[in-house]
């Protein structure tokens, strides 16, 4: 698929896709992230400079309105942060999750340096991380690693109001016959960015038990990067969710 063409996709579940079953990975590894991030911290934002806007897009299908509190998963750096806090405006709330001190420290600078002061930021593990106020959007950008540990998503989600809006982004194999090299590249290139290689085929398969709506929106850059938005639904609530069009329900 051309970079940055438009699509709208069903996904499937880990269950349905036999080459989406767990490998010799052993998933998440907090301790090699924490040790990888203290090295990129400094040029982090430089060189991943390329995905800006699939950031701004990520930011844009969110579709925040004014007065709402919006969750940045592993916000990094912070750079997603004050486009974040424009969309709620004065009266919402911007919360970050970063478990990189180094990143965070960053990430905290640009709060100090921005015209926002509705953003906070959390310096603790997703599984671990809590908010005071009901979530009405998520945001997962690149947080490759924390969309593979079940703790953390069932920790998130346990603060996010029925129906919130999420979206996610990040990089992904193309798991096609004729992608090798370039998934090989993929796995290469993103080494040191996630501690896992686990769920690189379907990032957003571990999301699917919350959004069962999800919908893969657009790829990019031959394929290897993605946009997907789903809905929160409680298991057994789906149906009745405003709104959402399930998979399987496109024609």
């Amino acid at each position: 698929m051309a970079a940055g063409m438009a699509t709208t996709t069903k996904i499937q579940s880990a269950a349905t896709n036999p080459k989406m079953r767990p490998d010799s990975d052993l998933g998440p590894d907090r301790t090699r992230s924490i040790d990888e991030y203290r090295k990129l911290a400094a040029e982090y934002d430089a060189k991943c400079a390329r995905i800006d806007k699939i950031r701004r897009m990520a930011i844009n299908a969110l579709a925040l309105q004014q007065g709402q509190t919006v969750l940045d998963i592993a916000c990094g750096t912070g750079i997603t942060l004050p486009l974040l806090a424009a969309g709620v405006g004065p009266g919402g709330r911007v919360i970050g999750i970063e478990h990189s001190p180094e990143m965070a420290a960053i990430a905290q600078q640009r709060i100090d340096e921005s015209r926002y002061a509705n953003i906070d930021l959390i310096v603790k593990p997703a599984e671990y991380a809590h908010v005071h106020l009901p979530v009405d959007a998520l945001l997962f950008s690149y947080a490759h690693d924390v969309q593979q540990s079940a703790a953390a998503l069932k920790n998130i989600f346990s603060l996010t109001r029925q129906y919130a809006v999420v979206v996610m982004a990040g990089a992904k194999l193309i798991n096609r016959w004729w992608s090798g090299p370039v998934d090989r590249w993929t796995r290469w290139r993103g080494q040191h960015y996630r501690s896992t290689q686990l769920g690189l085929e379907r990032p957003w398969a571990p999301l699917l038990q919350y959004c069962p709506d999800m919908r893969l929106l657009q790829t990019f850059h031959l394929g290897t990067n993605y946009l997907a938005r789903g809905t929160f639904s409680t298991p057994g609530d789906a149906d009745s969710a405003p709104g959402l069009q399930r998979i399987g329900d496109d024609h």
